[in-house]
């Protein structure tokens, strides 16, 4: 496992960089496993390439990652907050200027 992620609904995406260090081509799998509690989902395998990119959203709150390889690799993750994250503060900032203007007007 490289990466586990634990009650966090804050959408994230993470760069996964792998090398062989025997400098062979890749050679295994990425298994990403999510939310099982509010909607499940079944657990997703994509090929291991040089870069991978993988998304957790809001309703991934628990989140993990394993790497299959059939040689020594190392691995680079980089994580970065997704551009979700800008919308959601967006609406929620949305919903308050709302709240308080309908508690101008009726007061």
């Amino acid at each position: 496992m490289i990466l586990s992620r634990r009650f966090s609904s804050v959408p994230m995406d993470y760069q996964i960089h792998a090398i062989a260090l025997d400098g062979t081509q890749l050679d295994g799998e990425i298994e990403i496993r999510g939310s099982f509690w509010v909607f499940p989902k079944t657990p997703l395998t994509q090929p291991l390439r040089d870069h991978n990119r993988i998304h957790a959203g809001f309703w991934d709150t628990f989140f993990r990652v394993f790497i299959v390889a059939h040689s020594d690799l190392e691995i680079t993750l980089q994580t970065q907050p997704s551009n979700a994250l800008g919308g959601l503060i967006g609406l929620v900032g949305l919903i308050i200027a709302g709240v308080l203007i309908i508690f101008w007007l009726t007061s």
